[in-house]
């Protein structure tokens, strides 16, 4: 963990690997869900060159904040180099994708986050089944116990 970035071990995990596995270190990230009320906390990791495509949210208004490595965020085709530290917001219903060149960690605080309010440009994307395109870990701890 070169970020040195801790987060509760009760924390939920999706791989989001959009065009399946074989595709996660182009397309994709690693989602760690802190907190889904109101109010919405993630950490979001990007290994080095991956991306995550062009998409929309309906009902979640989106604010990034970068905390190691480098990130790239398009929002409606305008990019912005967010440096460590800065935030972004993104609105409802604005089109946005990042990547990162050498890999990135970084804070999604948000409104509530809804299954179902992820509209990709690629329709590609949207004709594979959510679980074959996301990896879910409802709960870290139980998952690494289990292991032990």
């Amino acid at each position: 963990n070169n970020a040195n970035i801790s987060f509760g071990q009760n924390s939920s995990i999706e791989i989001s690997h959009h065009f399946g596995l074989d595709r996660f270190r182009e397309f994709g990230a690693v989602i760690i869900d802190c907190v889904n009320r109101d109010y919405c906390k993630k950490l979001i990791v990007q290994l080095a060159r991956q991306k995550h495509p062009y998409h929309y949210h309906k009902r979640k208004e989106e604010t990034f904040q970068l905390l190691h490595g480098d990130l790239e965020v398009y929002i409606e085709g305008k990019v912005t180099q967010l440096q460590i530290g800065d935030t972004l917001l993104i609105k409802p219903n604005q089109w946005h994708k990042f990547q990162t060149l050498h890999g990135a960690v970084f804070e999604e605080i948000s409104t509530h986050h809804y299954d179902n309010d992820s509209f990709y440009e690629d329709e590609r994307i949207t004709m594979i089944p959510k679980e074959s395109r996301k990896t879910k870990i409802p709960n870290w701890e139980a998952a690494v116990v289990e292991r032990l």
